[in-house]
């Protein structure tokens, strides 16, 4: 169900993006409690003195809003979350027994452009958290003679070991987003 419910999410943000409406978070409460603040319409993101922007327009003037601000915000269905310390956006792919993050830049860009590719510039492909409110961590995992920084949140979970085995793999999105959607239907469907 989850699986679909991952293609239904994707699908929907990729078509009516005509007006692309976005709700600012400046905490994980807001977004709880449904009290996000009206951003007006998504324009791009960029550089603005040195840091990451969201550019909206509200009644008719262009706002930059620095990432640094926000928790997150939604773009229509699209949740995105910030990534701290580095304050660039992560697109929220999936939740359920953990959430999954791709680069939002990447996202925005495809989004702005009406594209269903983008190339994301610098960074992992992937991240990965408990939850929506615990700490992000790129899904990178090494071995003992080169450890990376995904392997202590890999230790401390060892119940999600088989996604993080099939994610670790490489470096194509399709295979990492297919193996979450997999690894969601398995606990979906619970031990047998």
């Amino acid at each position: 169900m989850r699986a679909l419910v991952l293609l239904l999410f994707v699908a929907c943000s990729l078509v009516g993006r005509a007006q692309g409406t976005v709700t600012l978070f400046h905490s994980h409460e807001e977004l709880l409690q449904g009290r996000g603040e009206d951003g007006g319409e998504f324009v791009d993101t960029r550089v603005h003195m040195g840091r990451q922007v969201l550019v909206l327009r509200q009644d008719g003037k262009e706002v930059k809003v620095p990432f640094k601000k926000l928790w997150g915000f939604s773009l229509n269905l699209m949740l995105f979350r910030v990534l701290e310390p580095d304050q660039v956006p992560l697109r929220v792919m999936l939740q359920g027994g953990l959430c999954y993050y791709e680069p939002g830049l990447a996202h925005l860009r495809m989004w702005r452009d009406s594209s269903t590719t983008a190339v994301v510039e610098r960074g992992p492909l992937a991240y990965l958290s408990r939850d929506l409110s615990s700490p992000i961590i790129p899904a990178e995992f090494g071995s003992e003679e080169d450890p990376m920084r995904g392997d202590a949140f890999r230790r401390e979970h060892p119940q999600f070991e088989q996604l993080f085995a099939c994610i670790g793999k490489g470096e194509d999105v399709e295979h990492t987003r297919q193996c979450v959607v997999d690894f969601e239907v398995l606990l979906e469907q619970g031990p047998r």
